[in-house]
């Protein structure tokens, strides 16, 4: 969802050479059974990246809360 609406919005940062994927990619660590959690999003401008970023981190947190070993990464990959 939020991929579509960047490449509707900025055509330019979906296509573009060299642009960074944007999405969510899961993992989990075979040896440890740990979890690992990379968020990628591009930014409305106007919204300061590390509130954001803290937001994803806890709402991601909270939705696997029942897991007990995960990492999440989220990555501002653009601002539109």
């Amino acid at each position: 969802l939020l991929r579509t609406r960047v490449a509707d919005r900025a055509p330019r940062l979906a296509a573009g050479p060299g642009a960074r994927a944007q999405g969510v990619r899961v993992s989990r660590d075979d040896a440890t059974g740990a979890w690992h959690i990379d968020i990628r999003l591009v930014l409305h401008r106007g919204h300061r990246a590390l509130d954001v970023t803290r937001a994803v981190q806890t709402a991601t947190l909270a939705a696997v809360r029942d897991e007990p070993s995960v990492s999440v990464r989220v990555t501002v990959t653009g601002v539109v």
